[in-house]
């Protein structure tokens, strides 16, 4: 993070942090505190790989999870193979951290 942290503030701003690393959308994910700067405790996530991959689970849950009654069952999740299936960011994104935790 020292390298990136140009103006020395502990903080990354998009300016700094991108260098094509980064899109805007997963910049504000990463920035639970909206205050327009990543932390180095909300830049864990992306170092520690999990970003995409809670993502991608929290989309699976809601192509899957229809009756929102707060428990994701087997049958949910079966009935939305297909779906999750067709799911891109799923596909590329949960793979990736599949692969990640396998090393």
């Amino acid at each position: 993070m020292a390298d990136k942290d140009t103006d020395g503030d502990g903080k990354l701003s998009f300016k700094e942090f991108h260098e094509g690393e980064i899109t805007e959308d997963d910049y504000k994910t990463l920035d639970a505190d909206g205050d327009g700067l990543i932390s180095l405790e909300e830049l864990k996530p992306w170092e520690g790989g999990m970003l995409h991959a809670q993502e991608s689970i929290k989309r699976i849950i809601e192509i899957a999870h229809k009756d929102k009654d707060m428990h994701l069952t087997a049958d949910e999740l079966h009935e939305a193979m297909e779906k999750i299936n067709e799911d891109a960011y799923i596909n590329e994104h949960f793979t990736e951290f599949v692969e990640h935790i396998e090393l």
